[in-house]
């Protein structure tokens, strides 16, 4: 540790224009290894909490109505999906005891749904709701986020600022086009367009804007929520493994002032 802080003092001189070189020959033999035990110190304090908050704030710690908008396609099934139901749990648990929760399923449509209400009856009733569970069929993503935005937005309540929607799902809308992107956000490009027409439907690269121009979708941006609410409604989205399109969960979380990550599905059980 000396010689590392005798060798940033050596660099320090030189700066100011003194010769050093006859020092650094004398007790160098070039630059010193940085402290091992110091590059730890810094991985602990830095990059381990940086990890862990990129998770838990999510949830709200201040009093909030939040409504969980859960995948239970296909692909959700085995263990990914028994993850995601102990990780709800967990969520819920975690949740500022004053805070309102519901909890909507989805597959090809939205099946099961638990009210918004105090964190302990939504726990109940989660428990007894979830044995009932099972993935199967696609995933109509686009629908469940407009019915868990007007779930949330629609509840009275005077429980904090923050009314918001967490998106868990691992797939990308495969489900009916009764509701599409542009039917749940504003978008514009980076030129400033309003896009008229992006549906955020696998494989589809690109939207129409207001001049009848193509946008790629990497240009595109979310603006603002399309459905008419009464109270600001955030989207925070969960992308579980490597299926789900990140770029429509950024466009969703940037028209919302939301979030958006991608994770493993064991994270999902494990960090809250």
């Amino acid at each position: 540790m000396k010689r590392w802080i005798y060798w940033k003092k050596l660099n320090n001189w030189a700066s100011e224009g003194y010769d050093v070189s006859i020092l650094k020959e004398k007790h160098f033999d070039g630059p010193p290894p940085f402290p091992r035990w110091l590059l730890l110190i810094l991985v602990l304090i830095v990059l381990v909490p940086l990890s862990i908050w990129t998770i838990v704030t999510i949830i709200p710690r201040e009093p909030a109505v939040i409504t969980f908008v859960v995948d239970t396609s296909t692909s959700m099934n085995g263990a990914r999906l028994e993850n995601v139901k102990e990780g709800l749990e967990k969520a819920l648990n975690s949740m500022n005891k004053q805070s309102q929760a519901g909890v909507i399923f989805f597959n090809d449509t939205v099946h099961d749904e638990i009210p918004v209400g105090p964190i302990n009856n939504t726990l109940a009733e989660l428990k007894y709701v979830v044995d009932g569970i099972y993935a199967h069929g696609g995933a109509f993503l686009y629908g469940a986020i407009e019915a868990g935005i007007k779930m949330t937005d629609a509840v009275v309540s005077n429980v904090g600022k923050i009314r918001a929607v967490i998106v868990i799902t691992d797939s990308q809308h495969n489900g009916s086009r009764a509701t599409v992107l542009h039917d749940i956000i504003n978008m514009r490009s980076l030129a400033g367009y309003n896009i008229q027409q992006f549906e955020g439907l696998p494989g589809q690269l690109s939207g129409i804007d207001e001049m009848g121009r193509s946008v790629p979708k990497e240009e595109i941006i979310g603006d603002s929520l399309a459905i008419e609410t009464d109270h600001p409604v955030q989207i925070h989205f969960i992308a579980i493994g490597d299926e789900p399109d990140l770029e429509i969960a950024r466009m969703l979380a940037a028209a919302t002032n939301g979030s958006f990550k991608r994770i493993s599905e064991n994270d999902i059980k494990l960090k809250w």
